[in-house]
């Protein structure tokens, strides 16, 4: 797609994945919303920072993937920046390593909440401003090699990715007659401060 004007929205964009996300789509063309919740604006700005330092555009946003109200807030102030919205990447998401016996309810909503809940109302809100102006858009979510290969003391964040692959390929169908794209994406394992999480609860085993 033509880039000239474009605005992408990036969640999880403070750093990691995201981050570098945010720093390619400024590098393409893309003015990038890069989206962080409340506690992660340093990081936010610094992504910012990073891709006007390249030549790019980037405005810095909060936003809580979980609360509706906010993710929509995101979309209204992506169209408030450009006049509309182009590309959304729902990247934002959460891991936990623990055996799964010994997970509690609360943390199992809680990742279900961020990583499942916070994709289906990042899809929606993008769609719905997409559908409205009429031109198509793209949207894309963030899955994981667990979505095709679970990690064992990875259940709950395994269980979320396959989650995330049905919840794009059923909105894929859906939205096409529209000329919205959907697609997800599965990372191997990358070098972020999650990965060194999950490597260090791993190797505690």
């Amino acid at each position: 797609m033509s880039t000239t004007n474009s605005i992408a929205v990036v969640t999880g964009s403070a750093r990691g994945i995201g981050q570098g996300i945010a720093q390619r789509l400024g590098a393409d063309g893309h003015h990038v919303i890069v989206a962080d919740l409340p506690t992660m604006q340093e990081g936010v700005q610094e992504t910012v920072s990073t891709i006007e330092a390249a030549g790019g555009k980037a405005t810095g946003a909060e936003v809580d993937v979980t609360d509706q109200a906010s993710v929509e807030a995101l979309v209204a102030t992506a169209v408030e920046v450009g006049g509309k919205l182009d590309v959304f990447v729902a990247n934002a998401g959460i891991a936990q390593v623990e055996p799964l016996i010994d997970y509690s309810k609360e943390d199992f909503e809680k990742i279900l909440n961020v990583n499942i809940t916070g994709v289906f109302l990042s899809y929606q809100a993008a769609a719905k401003q997409m559908i409205e102006q009429g031109d198509g858009g793209k949207i894309i979510g963030a899955a994981s090699i667990v979505a095709f290969r679970p990690f064992a003391l990875l259940s709950p964040y395994s269980a979320t990715k396959w989650a995330v692959r049905g919840l794009t390929q059923g909105a894929a169908m859906e939205w096409a007659k529209h000329g919205i794209t959907v697609n997800a994406y599965g990372p191997g394992i990358v070098g972020t401060s999650m990965w060194d999480l999950i490597d260090e609860k791993l190797g505690e085993q």
